[in-house]
């Protein structure tokens, strides 16, 4: 199950990350200042990556993100991003 749990170790103005989801995947959302949109951030292996998506790969990975005004938009699109992950044998992170 997905579930949020906002991470209060950082300096920042607010940060949750996204629990449950598959091995190898990090998805969270970020606002460093009141001032500033969250930004949504998800990453994933590069083979992970569903086939419709342009994405330059770092390294192994593809870090994919957007900048929202409101916190519940970026919490839905990184869970939609999440659920796009193709199907794998890898299990969900507990």
């Amino acid at each position: 199950m997905l579930s949020f749990i906002e991470d209060n170790s950082h300096p920042f103005d607010y940060v949750e990350r996204l629990e449950g989801v598959p091995d190898g995947v990090e998805a969270r959302v970020v606002r460093m200042t009141p001032d500033l949109p969250f930004d949504a951030m998800v990453a994933m292996p590069a083979d992970r990556v569903p086939a419709d998506v342009e994405a330059e790969p770092v390294g192994n990975h593809v870090v994919i993100h957007h900048a929202f005004p409101d916190l519940g938009p970026a919490e839905d699109w990184v869970v939609a991003w999440v659920n796009r992950c193709p199907a794998s044998d890898f299990p969900r992170n507990r």
